[in-house]
């Protein structure tokens, strides 16, 4: 008996679950986002320098391994072209996933440092 399928493509067939699945509505959003992500990497030059990472972006089965993906982009983008220029990318296509993320994984520009999944507009600000 096997315990691994051959053809595991993510955590959700690891789980024998389908993945989520994408309004039919939202799907062209989606494809704006990948193609976006991978015109950052092609404009930066990065896709033949991090051919792994403009693969995780190619082939991503939803909006939400998009979003993971954007760490990785980020890494790409910074080791390549420096960390401004990461951070600038990243919020514009950041912005791209509004309306399409659960509520926990909202993008919140204003928690700065504080994490990206609105903990700041939850809790406040830091107090020093």
């Amino acid at each position: 008996m096997r315990w691994i399928k051959p053809s595991l493509t993510s955590i959700y067939s690891l789980l024998g679950k389908p993945p989520p699945a994408i309004e039919p509505a939202h799907a062209f959003r989606v494809e704006a986002v990948r193609q976006m992500m991978m015109d950052a990497m092609t404009g930066a030059g990065l896709d033949k320098s991090h051919p792994q990472v403009f693969r995780k972006i190619s082939f991503a089965l939803g909006i939400h391994a998009l979003w993971y993906a954007r760490s990785d982009l980020m890494m790409a983008l910074a080791s390549e072209r420096g960390e401004t220029f990461a951070h600038e990318n990243i919020a514009a296509i950041s912005g791209l996933f509004e309306g399409l993320l659960p509520p926990a994984l909202r993008y919140d520009p204003r928690a700065g440092s504080q994490g990206t999944n609105g903990s700041a507009a939850r809790y406040g600000p830091k107090r020093r």
